[in-house]
C-alpha cells in the first residue's frame, strides 16, 4: 500500500486465494483470515474488513471412480510410474465433482530434459506427446467403468473378457 516506503497511506488493500483440502477447510481458513486481520487492525487502531470471492471449490476425488482410474494408470503407464500426492489444485473441476462424483489427476508432461519449467512458468512448455498417455488413462478407465458390474466381465488384469453375446439380436 501507498508509493513510498515512509509514508504510512490512508488504505491498503490486500489480495490473494486460498486453497484448502476441502470445504470445512476452505471456510476455516477464511475465518481465520478475517479473525487475524480484524485482531490486529484492532491492535494498531485500524478496522480491517475482508471481501470473498469463490473462485473455485477444493478439487475432491470420489474413492470409485479414483479406483478405476488408479486402475487403468497402472494398466497403462506401469506402477512404477504412478505418482501418489495431495495437492490442492484450484480448478473448475472442483464445482464438477461437488456435484457428480469423479476423479481429477495429472498426467506428467516433461520431457525430462533440464531445462523443463514447472506449470505457471512463463517459459513452461507442455510436451504434447503426454497427451497420448492421458487418453489412454481416460479410454482405459471408460472400458473398465462400463465393463465393471455383477457380470464379472473386467477381470482385474488389464485386460477385459469379451462381452456376453446376445443371440437373439444377433450381436
Amino acid at each position: 500500500a501507498g508509493t513510498t516506503f515512509n509514508v504510512s497511506p490512508e488504505r491498503a488493500v490486500l489480495k490473494g486465494t486460498v486453497r484448502s483440502y476441502d470445504t470445512p477447510s476452505h471456510r476455516m481458513v477464511y475465518r481465520r483470515i478475517l479473525e487475524m486481520a480484524t485482531h490486529t487492525a484492532t491492535a494498531f487502531g485500524c478496522k480491517a474488513t475482508m471481501e470473498t470471492v469463490a473462485i473455485v471449490a477444493a478439487v475432491v476425488n470420489a474413492p470409485e471412480p479414483t479406483a478405476f482410474v488408479r486402475a487403468a494408470a497402472q494398466c497403462v503407464l506401469g506402477q512404477a510410474n504412478i505418482l501418489e500426492h495431495r495437492t490442492m489444485a484450484a480448478e473448475d473441476m472442483g464445482f464438477v465433482l461437488q456435484e457428480i462424483p469423479g476423479c481429477y489427476f495429472f498426467v506428467g508432461c516433461s520431457n525430462g530434459n533440464a531445462t523443463s519449467f514447472p506449470h505457471h512458468h512463463p517459459c513452461f512448455d507442455f510436451d504434447e506427446r503426454a497427451m497420448m498417455d492421458g487418453v489412454a488413462i481416460m479410454a482405459e478407465a471408460a472400458a473398465r467403468y462400463v465393463l465393471s458390474g455383477d457380470d464379472g466381465r473386467a477381470n482385474g488384469n488389464g485386460h477385459h473378457a469379451p462381452a456376453p453375446t446376445d443371440r437373439a439380436n444377433g450381436r
